[in-house]
């Protein structure tokens, strides 16, 4: 998994930032830092698990939008 890129995906959404990405997924924001900046690259599964969640649900409402 590439978490920069899902992570940059997600701040192009109008609104969201590093700390709200955080916030809504339920990580710290320093995770979220150390991912997108290649600090870390192998984050505990339940990080991953709640970052994919959230991308995947900011998908989903942005597609509905747009239709």
């Amino acid at each position: 998994m590439k978490w920069d890129t899902l992570i940059a995906e997600m701040l192009a959404y109008e609104g969201y930032s590093i700390k709200r990405i955080a916030k809504e997924a339920g990580v710290s924001e320093a995770t979220v830092r150390n991912l997108y900046a290649h600090r870390t690259k192998n984050p505990h599964r339940n990080v991953g698990s709640k970052l994919v969640q959230l991308y995947i649900t900011l998908q989903a409402k942005y597609q509905v939008n747009q239709q």
